[in-house]
């Protein structure tokens, strides 16, 4: 399915639907079958193809950097363990497809942005911690 369109996929949603124009009669018997991928990568690139399969691992790539990255130690020992549980989660996605229940994709992309909010944490942390002579006072009103 994905070989057919490589760069923008089948389209969003298009999976399930059409996985039995893909099939060969002795692989399923007469009837063509209706099912998600048992892969989550492997559906995203089908449904949207290369393009949107990158655009998911970056997103995602880019908020687990955030994760291994942050300053003050509270928030680094919150923010990798976080970081930790995605990673696990997504190797669930390997052989599965925990994103296409919409309570699941809510606590996974809810994770990413509490990683967003230690790193937040941090940055405050850290301003908090500057010496009084580094820290401009407030313009006089």
């Amino acid at each position: 399915m994905a070989g057919d369109k490589p760069t923008f996929g089948q389209g969003p949603g298009t999976f399930y639907g059409k996985l039995g124009d893909y099939y060969r009669p002795g692989d399923w018997g007469y009837r063509p079958p209706r099912e998600n991928a048992h892969n989550y990568f492997v559906q995203v690139a089908a449904e949207t193809g290369i393009l949107g399969l990158a655009g998911f691992l970056w997103i995602v790539a880019s908020r687990l950097f955030v994760g291994f990255t942050l300053g003050p130690e509270e928030e680094r020992l919150r923010a990798r363990l976080l970081t930790i549980g995605i990673v696990g989660y997504l190797i669930t996605a390997f052989t599965g497809h925990p994103l296409l229940l919409s309570e699941q994709a809510f606590l996974f992309w809810g994770s990413p942005a509490l990683l967003r909010g230690f790193s937040q944490l941090g940055r405050a942390a850290s301003v908090a911690r500057l010496p009084a002579s580094s820290v401009s006072a407030p313009p006089a009103l």
